[in-house]
């Protein structure tokens, strides 16, 4: 690089040594615009020998859409005072441009022009990219700034200000009261403690809240920025500020569809428990409604014992109080929707539910157990109802798990974790759940039951609900091993030192077994695995074909097998069936009546049987019977205590199985009615 022996000064001194050795860009250009000086920097950084600049005009390097500016600007220092500033694009070696600043200024004693210029091109580039972030970013960027004596008001707003707030960033940064009077009064007290906290501790501000534009538009917005301070005292935050009204939108069309599938999945544990609750009204009620008539008629013959009266008030006391116990297990599961947040008693709230359907479980033949290892009360925080519904969701699908097993069983067991944690577990010993769905089995939608058995629902929801505890919900399953469910909430006080959980019996160690309902055991004699009881005529005048049973001793004209898993409905039936002359010998299930009647198959003429019944239901036995392809089969009437029974359709598709049907609560006439109908001569 050719450097000249002196430098051209103003004042004609010698070579001033900061001209060779400063960064900055220094020129000297003459009255025809031709370079007579350049410094180092300025030919490093166009990357040319002096030569070549002294050898070309100024212009030679400007860009062609800015020489007309440039000429304007260095013709104006040439014939004027002052200053100069202007910016153009300056091309280097390999027809590289950069974008310099220019300050330009005449030195009258000699008419040079004394330029000195700066390379902004990474300046340039950086402000168009963090426009262009800017402006393309989801909401608007703000400075904000609050001064020592608490005065507040924007630095800056971006462009994106007009579509969420319909202001203008002028505006804004002119008037900060405009900003606070768009904020609802439920909001802003919050928004101004927020920002006081923020400057005081210097930490991260985030505030989520509404504004009512001056257009009347009502907005959702959230906002985040971080504060610095500055040396005056005043705290400066830099932060953006997103419109989430159609988010806020999604919440509630997301929280609604929320609402409606719970309400479904409830639906679908209604339809469950429908039947079953029916079933296990309508049998206490179908015992106080004989029993009651069975005391009427004692009384309107004049043949009521006090004995009597001791002895149907304790059944009637008994089904009534069974019947009760069923409408609180109903409004325990009635308050699945109730969201309220509460303390409440974990075992009391499961007890609760399992009251409900302890017994309908026990129908389908399976065993449900509860297990609490604790004396004293476990208390959690929550909603109580929806905890329930996430009980109901997880027995439900044990149910299902269990449905072909031959001795099913649930169990639920309630503990204490050392880390304060309340663990609710529920363990089937059905087939397992596939190692292949294992990973979905908490998806909103997805099922492994048939079309029309699942809804995909319940586990989902459950998830979400045991989150809103701020606990969790994992399982544990195998293959051929079952499955158990955990859900572990937090403990909200602790194992509270007080009484003895009520309902709680059969201690096993540590553990003790609840029993929603005790079992009631009747008191007769058996045969063959067969209790036969008889019983006084129930009086009052009922015309059939039945010869009525005397009281002289005499054969019965009939013999009849009866199943019902209730004992007191077995006794109920006996005592109707014997005052018509049918001697009856019960049983508790459908398997025990079919051994009974295999060993003598020509001694029954009649068959009644529930439908509902553990071991072997009504509907496996009536098959089970047909299959003997006895040369005479007894008459076969089935009683059911469901409430989704269609009668009609149950005559249609059976009518070549059984000979009559019966639905509880019925009376001794209803009983009378269907037996005469089924007795009489073909």
């Amino acid at each position: 690089m050719v450097k000249p022996k002196a430098p051209f000064m103003p004042d004609g001194s010698k070579t001033d040594i900061f001209f060779d050795i400063s960064f900055d860009f220094f020129c000297c250009i003459d009255s025809n615009y031709r370079f007579v000086r350049a410094n180092p920097a300025f030919e490093k950084m166009l990357g040319f020998a002096a030569e070549t600049l002294l050898s070309n005009s100024f212009f030679t390097f400007v860009h062609p859409d800015d020489q007309p500016t440039v000429r304007r600007v260095l013709a104006e220092a040439l014939n004027s005072e002052g200053e100069k500033q202007f910016s153009c694009l300056f091309q280097g070696s390999r027809d590289k441009y950069h974008r310099l600043s220019w300050v330009a200024v005449q030195n009258p004693s000699n008419g040079l022009i004394y330029a000195t210029a700066k390379d902004v091109t990474d300046f340039i580039a950086n402000k168009e990219l963090l426009g262009r972030v800017i402006n393309n970013s989801p909401g608007t960027v703000y400075q904000f700034k609050m001064e020592p004596n608490k005065e507040m008001y924007f630095l800056y707003a971006s462009p994106q200000i007009c579509s969420i707030c319909d202001i203008t960033p002028e505006i804004l940064e002119k008037d900060v009261s405009i900003a606070f009077s768009m904020v609802t009064e439920e909001d802003k007290g919050q928004l101004i403690q927020l920002i006081i906290e923020s400057a005081q501790n210097l930490t991260q501000f985030e505030w989520t809240g509404r504004l009512v534009t001056p257009k009347g538009n009502l907005k959702w917005v959230k906002a985040k920025s971080i504060p610095c301070s500055s040396p005056d005292g005043s705290t400066i935050w830099d932060g953006i500020m997103i419109d989430i009204s159609q988010e806020k939108i999604y919440e509630a069309e997301l929280a609604k569809q929320r609402r409606i599938s719970e309400h479904n999945a409830k639906l679908a544990l209604v339809g469950e428990l429908a039947a079953g609750v029916g079933h296990e009204i309508n049998n206490p009620l179908t015992i106080i409604t004989g029993y009651t008539h069975k005391l009427k008629r004692l009384i309107e013959e004049g043949r009521l014992q006090p004995e009597d009266v001791g002895t149907i008030a304790k059944k009637v006391l008994l089904s009534s109080g069974r019947i009760a116990q069923i409408v609180r297990g109903l409004r325990t599961f009635s308050r699945a929707d109730d969201d309220e947040l509460q303390k409440f008693d974990l075992v009391e709230a499961i007890e609760e539910s399992l009251a409900l359907i302890t017994e309908i479980y026990k129908q389908d033949g399976i065993q449900l157990k509860l297990l609490a290892c604790t004396e004293a009360k476990i208390f959690v925080f929550g909603s109580r109802g929806r905890l329930t519904q996430v009980i109901f969701n997880l027995l439900s699908n044990a149910k299902y798990a269990v449905s072909k097993k031959t001795h099913p069983v649930i169990e639920i067991t309630i503990e204490q974790l050392p880390s304060g944690t309340a663990r609710i577990s529920v363990a089937d010993n059905g087939d397992g759940i596939p190692d292949k769905v294992k990973d979905r089995i908490f998806e909103p939608f997805f099922t492994t039951k048939p079309v029309n058995e699942g809804t995909g629902i319940g586990l989902a929801l459950c998830h979400s609900i045991v989150s809103e505890f701020g606990g969790r919900i994992t399982f544990q399953s195998s293959q051929g091993s079952g499955s158990r469910f955990f859900i572990d909430i937090p403990i909200a006080v602790g194992f509270a030192s007080v009484e003895q959980t009520s309902n709680l019996s059969e201690e096993s160690g540590s553990s003790r077994r609840v029993s929603p309902r005790a079992e009631v055991r009747a008191n007769s004699s058996h045969i063959g695995g067969a209790a036969t009881t008889s019983a006084s005529q129930v009086g009052g005048e009922i015309k059939t074909g039945l010869p009525k049973k005397g009281g002289q001793k005499q054969p019965f004209a009939y013999q009849a097998l009866v199943a019902d898993d209730e004992t007191e409905l077995c006794e109920l039936l006996v005592e109707i069936l014997n005052a018509h002359n049918i001697e009856v010998h019960t049983f508790s299930n459908g398997k025990d009546l079919l051994e009974a009647l295999k060993e003598d198959p020509l001694k029954f003429q009649l068959v009644i049987s529930d439908i509902k019944m553990p071991v072997m239901d009504g509907k496996e036995l009536v098959k089970q019977i047909h299959a003997l392809n006895l040369t005479k089969r007894p008459k076969l009437i089935l009683t059911t205590g469901g409430v989704n029974v269609n009668l009609e359709a149950s005559r249609t598709n059976s009518k070549s199985l059984i000979d009559g049907f019966i639905l509880k609560p019925f009376s001794e006439n209803d009983i009378i009615r269907v037996v005469d109908e089924a007795l009489q001569p073909a």
